[in-house]
């Protein structure tokens, strides 16, 4: 359903597919495919980065969502500090979170 229906966000690194629920959570799935590294180690890397700046913006996302977050091979020159800005803007563009609450949390 989520691939289907949901709505496409993308930076080219990045692609959000987003789709609005009934429950009252975030659903949030970051898979990493074998086309952006074939060693696990990499992806994986890849993965918790993302998965962390995600988890640290989890209170701010509007509940009630599905997000799948795709990620390109450009993904992996980047360092932390440039995937979370990515993702924050990412974010903002796709209405998840509001940009004065990003930016709060930098100041903090």
């Amino acid at each position: 359903m989520l691939l289907k229906d949901g709505s496409r966000i993308g930076d080219g690194v990045f692609l959000f597919r987003v789709l609005a629920k009934d429950h009252h959570s975030v659903r949030i799935a970051s898979p990493v495919s074998i086309k952006v590294s074939k060693k696990a180690v990499e992806r994986n890397k890849l993965r918790r980065r993302v998965q962390e700046v995600l988890r640290k913006q989890m209170e701010t996302i509007t509940p009630g969502v599905d997000v799948l977050v795709q990620m390109r091979p450009g993904a992996l020159e980047l360092t932390y500090e440039e995937i979370k800005e990515r993702l924050e803007k990412l974010l903002i563009k796709a209405k998840l979170i509001q940009e004065t609450n990003s930016q709060e949390k930098r100041v903090k």
